[in-house]
């Protein structure tokens, strides 16, 4: 059992918590192409995190619909804002979905 360490972000958790060592520092910018290609195509892999997947299923249903480069960098922009405000909860998926 490790002891509890303090993040950058003035979290506490286990040293060996994977969750604790996520920050969003690590995702892509915004202006990644993996971000349009997750907001127009959908996940390659599976997704674990439920808020995730039904809010790419609505993106991914919306952006068929209306493709147009303003609505495409909304969703990329909702997309990244979810990663970057829930690095805890999106930590695996975003290992996953965005290398």
């Amino acid at each position: 059992m490790s002891a509890l360490v303090w993040s950058d972000t003035g979290r506490v958790g286990r040293g060996d918590d994977p969750l604790s060592q996520s920050e969003p520092d690590a995702l892509p910018p915004p202006t990644d192409p993996r971000w349009v290609a997750l907001a127009t195509q959908g996940a390659t892999k599976p997704i674990k995190t439920l808020a995730l997947k039904l809010m790419l299923a609505r993106i991914n249903q919306d952006t068929k619909k209306n493709a147009t480069p303003v609505a495409v960098k909304a969703a990329v922009d909702e997309l990244y804002s979810f990663f970057s405000t829930n690095p805890r909860i999106v930590a695996e998926d975003a290992s996953q979905l965005l290398k």
